[in-house]
């Protein structure tokens, strides 16, 4: 029996997002993290 390749569930979901809009999101919680004290960031991180 051959292994199988197993991917994460990421991976099989389809994009929402373009690749330049997930960086711009990268870039964005990397400068809130940066800018920030830990519990601010997680209010931003988690408020509807």
């Amino acid at each position: 029996m051959g292994r199988m390749d197993r991917k994460s569930s990421i991976e099989t979901e389809p994009r929402t997002l373009k690749m330049n809009q997930i960086q711009f999101a990268r870039l964005t919680a990397l400068y809130v993290m940066n800018t920030t004290s830990m519990e601010e960031a997680i209010k931003i991180f988690t408020e509807e």
